[in-house]
């Protein structure tokens, strides 16, 4: 399983960093928010046996291809206010979001990523309202250890309610 876990992070990498930023932008209202993620990888990406992947999901691992995966993101007042989107926690150094502009509720941007996986990325995201997004990013790169690499990620953001619970805001 050990030889799958660089291109699970790097999709987890791509696939929460944007949809993060997108909970935060200042269309969005603050509180607890369900951000669900879609990869597909259109070339190369983990070739995983279906028993192995089966195994995965036992032992609580989330893979984030094939399948909708949907996480509890946090939203403060003063992020929802923010007239600019925060940095997402990094979860790969090499990568980082670049270029963003906003064009009234919608935003886009571009990702670069310079580690064992080089390549660039482009993410577009509209709010419908401040309850809800929807977006995609498209991701073509090269893996040190997978060759050629390239996703399509949709993703979505939907308000669930101004308490957050034991969810914490990630931090700027």
């Amino acid at each position: 399983m050990g030889r799958y876990l660089l291109l699970i992070t790097i999709s987890a990498t791509l696939s929460l960093a944007i949809p993060l930023t997108a909970a935060a932008w200042s269309h969005g209202k603050p509180g607890l928010w369900a951000v669900t993620n879609q990869i597909d990888f259109t070339k190369g990406g983990p070739d995983i046996p279906p028993d192995t992947i089966a195994k995965m999901r036992l032992l609580g691992m989330l893979l984030p291809f094939g399948e909708p995966m949907t996480s509890e993101v946090c939203v403060s007042p003063q992020q929802a206010a923010d007239d600019q989107p925060p940095t997402p926690p990094e979860r790969d150094a090499s990568c980082h979001i670049r270029n963003i502009s906003k064009n009234g509720l919608t935003f886009s941007g571009d990702v670069v990523c310079a580690g064992e996986t080089k390549g660039r990325g482009h993410f577009e995201s509209t709010y419908v309202d401040d309850q809800r997004y929807d977006g995609t990013m498209t991701f073509d790169g090269i893996s040190a250890q997978h060759g050629e690499v390239a996703t399509t990620d949709t993703f979505s953001g939907k308000w669930l309610s101004a308490d957050c619970g034991a969810t914490k805001p990630f931090a700027n």
